[in-house]
């Protein structure tokens, strides 16, 4: 459901335990008519309080929507709007409430008659159906550390705008100071979007409606255009599908929970694409922080076709645009192993409410295990893991107010492994200590 138009562009502040209201920058006459479903003149006849104020007007003209002789509207004074008095005559834009309530305050030009000169002229020739209907706008833009400095959001000129309805496609190009203009167009819904190398739209396109004899405003604000693509192959020339394509900065942070790495998943033509990347430096791969998993049973692969990151082409990114493509030759997929694993209890019986967790000894990244990791009632679980990974696994049994751990093992995924037995009874402290002594001793080997 659409906002009420006088809410639009309102933004209502506490004040002194007063409600006031600050309104963005006035629409034009056309752009208001657009807006506002009840356009009318009228001249005050009573007022009265009741908890609120409620103004009864004469109707004298009406220009947009179907009302009686008299209305009455309800003034809360909580937002801009005319300070209505008796006997005066005002131009009014509002709209009936879904509670039958019509507004007279809001962020629209309703204003005083004889404040409304440009309006009424407007008025007149929309009435009559002899306005040209338009969608108008400017674009700028922004550069990415800006969002908070309007002024440094720069107009682009000479860049093409586009709207798509059901039936045609219509362009305009943005003048020196940014702004961009279609008259003559037809009511309806359209998909309003902007072309520029380098640059993109922040948000993506965006849908405007616009009404018969009526403007409709669409300013739009550019980023840069950061993004890397590419096509993953398999061995044999066909694409890969998803497979898990990732980006990592080269030089992480001391943090590890703060290093950011970009993810893309392939799609049926192996295509991907990594989006928003902040300026740095990068490697490239697939599975490169992520572990092989049976959804993604690929080994790394570091682009562009080093299996170590001894063996990385670095990408440097500056700042500014970027659109690169890098493709990339996926290894072959590793064999799914089928491991099995019981779950009990220190005194033997099965373990209720158990599972099996699974992370890559050597990157610590937790591995999707499959969906029968969960155990049974007999504390039987299966896992389907990677040929020839090694992994740390452990069960874990949930209870009301703690968890208990097994102590963790590593396991290398083999065909021929037998049913690892696991008990649970550890405190997270102690599973914690054990862990950490496992993969010490994991990664110096």
């Amino acid at each position: 459901m659409a906002s009420p138009a006088w809410l639009t562009t309102a933004l209502c502040l506490s004040v002194g335990g007063a409600l006031a209201c600050s309104c963005a920058d006035p629409l034009s006459p056309c752009q208001q008519a657009g807006r506002s479903p009840l356009i009318f003149s009228g001249t005050v006849t009573n007022i009265r309080k009741d908890g609120v104020q409620f103004v009864r007007m004469k109707v004298d003209r009406t220009y947009k929507g179907a009302l009686p002789a008299e209305v009455e509207l309800s003034d809360d004074g909580a937002c801009n709007g005319p300070d209505l008095q008796l006997g005066r005559q005002y131009l009014m834009y509002t709209e009936r409430l879904p509670t039958g309530a019509i507004p007279a305050r809001g962020c629209t030009r309703s204003r005083a008659i004889e404040d409304a000169a440009e309006d009424l002229a407007f008025l007149d020739e929309y009435a009559k159906g002899k306005t040209v209907t338009q969608i108008s706008g400017t674009v700028r833009y922004r550069p990415d550390d800006s969002s908070a400095h309007p002024e440094r959001r720069t107009p682009l000129p000479r860049v093409r705008v586009a709207l798509t309805d059901r039936s045609r496609r219509y362009f305009a190009e943005t003048d020196a100071k940014g702004l961009y203009l279609f008259t003559g167009l037809p009511a309806g819904v359209y998909r309003l979007e902007v072309e520029s190398p380098g640059f993109r739209m922040d948000g993506g396109s965006r849908t405007l409606e616009l009404a018969p004899n009526a403007c409709s405003t669409g300013d739009v604000l550019m980023k840069d255009d950061r993004r890397l693509r590419g096509v993953v192959r398999n061995e044999d020339g066909s694409p890969a599908r998803g497979a898990p394509v990732e980006l990592a900065l080269a030089e992480p942070y001391p943090e590890p929970w703060r290093n950011p790495v970009l993810f893309s998943t392939t799609d049926n033509q192996g295509r991907y694409l990594i989006d928003n990347v902040p300026p740095g430096d990068y490697y490239l791969g697939i599975n490169i922080n992520g572990a092989p998993s049976r959804m993604f049973p690929y080994p790394t692969l570091y682009y562009p076709s080093g299996r170590s990151r001894s063996q990385a082409l670095r990408l440097e990114l500056p700042s500014g645009p970027v659109a690169e493509t890098y493709d990339l030759m996926a290894p072959a997929p590793l064999p799914i192993v089928v491991l099995r694993a019981r779950i009990f209890m220190p005194d033997g019986a099965p373990a209720p409410n158990s599972s099996i967790r699974v992370e890559d000894l050597a990157s610590d990244n937790r591995v999707e295990a499959g969906p029968d990791a969960a155990a049974d009632e007999t504390g039987r679980a299966v896992l389907e893991l990677c040929e020839g990974v090694r992994y740390q696994v452990y069960a874990v049994m949930d209870l009301p107010d703690r968890m208990l751990f097994s102590a963790p093992a590593e396991i290398t995924a083999t065909r021929d492994a037998v049913e690892r037995i696991f008990v649970v009874g550890r405190t997270s402290d102690e599973f914690r200590e054990l862990s950490r002594r496992l993969k010490e001793s994991g990664k110096s080997r």
